[in-house]
């Protein structure tokens, strides 16, 4: 083999390394985007169960299912898979979900056979409706969520009912530990992220129903936005894994050049420096 064919070999291995590398970078994106993907799909499904139900009794599904499709989304983004189902509990076996619509919880996070917590959603156009129906005793240990934008005057609303006596101190320390403004995992820190109460009204048509097709948007606008990173995330990690690769390449071709007295060591290494 001349030194040209060499060249071009190590060339086409970089080529190779490099793609290798940007794979596996891009992985936790790739996944994310299966799980956006799934996500989407429960929510547009749920959409067209709930088209022409009245907005106010279908809202609740909603938050519940873009906090689902949100958390899926984050928790495979940030690498992680050890999810073992979908953890909006109203989701239907046939769809991978658990099937449980009269679970008191509204989420499940399982980690294979263990359940590893539990959040109960409520999103009631009264804060304080809010707050009293978080101190239920039912939703004991779970995690408290509504609109990311109401946290801060639930927790007042807790705080004023505690002082006045009309809530135990035990249902308020409950409550006040476990609100959040997303679903979260707490043993990695993944959020949702939230979903503000502005992001649900948009599903409510002129007749106060439930708008399906301003829900499959929605679902649509949110996959393809996973998509988008994915697209960028490939991107990068690929110009950075050839930036990897080319350094390792260059080495490589320096210290070849030495090794048939075609370059002096010292020239090399000034080479490498500048590369």
């Amino acid at each position: 083999m001349n030194n040209k064919d060499k060249k071009d070999v190590l060339n086409d291995s970089s080529g190779f390394g490099a793609s290798q590398i940007a794979n596996s970078l891009s992985d936790s994106v790739q996944n994310g985007s299966d799980a956006a993907r799934i996500g989407s799909d429960l929510l547009r499904a749920k959409g067209e169960k709930l088209a022409n139900v009245g907005y106010e009794q279908g809202k609740g599904n909603l938050f519940e299912y873009i906090e689902n499709a949100k958390f899926m989304r984050n928790y495979a983004n940030a690498g992680n898979s050890s999810l073992q189902s979908i953890p909006v509990t109203d989701a239907p076996k046939s769809l991978g979900g658990l099937g449980e619509p009269h679970s008191p919880a509204d989420f499940k996070i399982v980690y294979g056979d263990k359940l590893h917590q539990e959040a109960q959603a409520k999103v009631n156009n009264d804060v304080h409706d809010t707050a009293v129906n978080f101190t239920n005793s039912k939703y004991n240990g779970m995690q408290r969520i509504t609109y990311s934008d109401s946290y801060d005057d639930v927790k007042e609303k807790l705080d004023n009912m505690f002082a006045k006596g009309e809530i135990s101190k035990s249902a308020y320390n409950d409550c006040i530990l476990n609100l959040r403004t997303g679903l979260t995992d707490d043993k990695t820190g993944i959020t949702s992220g939230g979903t503000s109460k502005a992001e649900i009204e948009q599903f409510r048509d002129a007749d106060g129903k439930i708008n399906s097709e301003a829900v499959r948007k929605y679902a649509d606008s949110f996959e393809y936005k996973q998509y988008g990173l994915e697209i960028a995330s490939s991107s990068i990690n690929g110009a950075f894994a050839g930036g990897i690769m080319a350094g390792i390449i260059t080495g490589t071709q320096e210290l070849f050049a030495v090794y048939k007295d075609e370059k002096k060591l010292s020239e090399a290494m000034e080479n490498l420096k500048c590369a």
